[in-house]
């Protein structure tokens, strides 16, 4: 979790779309110079990617792939281990403020899997007090033993996909095996095993969704209690799910007005919005860290596993070269070489404010992070956008106005130079994975499990 933007952005860079290769031992020097600097930005986040799940579902963006033979994932937990290993020297006196470890699903993994997995990692590296580790499941693997085993790490918040209950939706979507009361049982065996946050993803916008059945989900969801519940909009890539490509005009307000219906439809059983239209929570501090840290906070994200992405700040993102190269290094007992996509500051600066606009941004965390204020560093797209009534400011504070998605969507392109957006709307960059399906670049939101 790929994780499409909670708005229509996905395809909006947060730095260069073509990266350079760079060797193990240069990304190894690159996070050895933001230890000795201690710069992680808004803080220091772990992930780790389990790219195999028990069948693929028609809508998934995420880079997975249906598992066929039970040796690939222990021979992927044998070289995430290995990966570890490598990596905990490096960050031996940093601690890491969360934790997530996504797919894919990772709750595939056994309890013994499981248990070598977070025990690999409380070993290798060190956390806050009050960190937060994530672990995905579905509701099939959310069975009571592999819950024991992440509470008795020290697993804090599960998340569980449900994207759907409706059975003609999930019918359409591959995935059949899904049933209510499954998503019943694996919720209480969650709330049995103790975790202190629970979250439950939905999907609007899915093949036969209407906007009722979406309220229906979500109501259906919130009697359940959860803490939170995520709501992704769907957004196929081209040949995929239905061979349908890219949603046409009618679909997306279709789409938006699911999406506008849940915050009411959720409203009476105490949730709140805690961003925009997709996240709702029953109390403060229930958020997903991993989300509010990277993309919030210009967070720092040590990325582990296949086709993981990592964020060094400021401003320079990698992935693995390719599955072959990964697999091949940690075998050989050395860190994998990576693609960079080298932003920089100034990139950082405005996948910052992207972020950041919708809910306000202070003045003084903006200065901590990059030495000035945002309206010093883009003046004239502070110009422009005070001139359209596009901000609400006060001392220190400046919040976007707008009245719509799209709306939102044109404060953001004033931070953008004309060159990268011409570039993004007409390259959107893709990978193809072992499967051959057609996946664009995993970035922002993605539904997880």
């Amino acid at each position: 979790m790929a994780r499409g933007l909670p708005w229509e952005a996905e395809q909006l860079p947060a730095c260069e779309l073509h990266g350079a290769p760079l060797s193990g031992e240069a990304v190894g020097a690159l996070w050895a110079q933001a230890v000795r600097a201690g710069s992680f930005g808004g803080g220091l986040g772990l992930y780790c990617h389990i790219p195999f799940c028990a069948s693929r579902c028609g809508y998934c963006h995420c880079f997975s792939d249906a598992l066929k033979r039970p040796d690939e994932l222990s021979d992927h937990l044998r070289l995430l281990l290995t990966e570890i290993s490598l990596w905990g020297p490096t960050f031996a006196r940093s601690r890491f403020t969360n934790a997530y470890i996504g797919g894919g699903t990772p709750t595939l993994l056994p309890p013994k899997g499981l248990a070598l997995l977070l025990g690999a990692i409380r070993s290798a590296f060190r956390f806050t007090d009050d960190a937060q580790i994530t672990v995905e499941s579905t509701p099939r693997t959310a069975d009571a033993n592999r819950l024991a085993v992440l509470r008795a790490h020290d697993v804090r918040r599960l998340s569980l996909g449900v994207q759907s209950l409706d059975r003609a939706v999930l019918a359409r979507a591959d995935r059949q095996w899904q049933t209510f009361e499954m998503v019943e049982r694996a919720c209480l065996n969650a709330r049995r095993a103790g975790f202190p946050i629970v979250n439950a993803d939905l999907i609007a916008g899915l093949h036969g969704q209407s906007v009722a059945s979406l309220i229906a989900d979500a109501q259906a969801v919130a009697r359940l209690g959860f803490d939170t519940i995520h709501v992704y909009y769907f957004e196929p890539n081209k040949g995929a799910y239905d061979g349908r490509g890219r949603l046409g005009a009618a679909w997306r307000r279709r789409r938006q007005a699911m999406l506008a219906a849940v915050g009411p439809a959720l409203a009476p059983y105490g949730y709140r919005a805690i961003f925009g239209e997709t996240i709702y929570a029953l109390r403060e501090g229930a958020e997903n860290r991993y989300d509010f840290e990277r993309y919030f906070r210009a967070g720092s994200i040590l990325g582990l596993g296949w086709q993981a992405e990592s964020h060094a700040f400021p401003g320079t993102n990698y992935r693995h070269l390719s599955r072959q190269s990964w697999q091949e290094s940690l075998r050989a007992g050395r860190m994998p070489p990576v693609r960079s996509y080298r932003g920089g500051p100034d990139w950082e600066m405005r996948e910052f404010l992207v972020f950041r606009l919708r809910q306000g941004v202070d003045y003084g965390v903006f200065r901590r992070l990059f030495g000035c204020r945002p309206q010093d560093a883009f003046p004239a797209a502070f110009r422009a956008l005070r001139r359209a009534g596009r901000l609400r400011e006060r001392t220190g504070f400046v919040q976007a106005v707008f009245g719509s998605q799209l709306e939102y969507l044109a404060v953001t392109l004033h931070f953008f130079p004309e060159e990268s957006l011409l570039r993004a709307l007409s390259m959107r960059p893709s990978v193809q994975t072992d499967g051959g399906r057609e996946s664009p670049v995993r970035r922002g939101s993605r539904p997880e499990a």
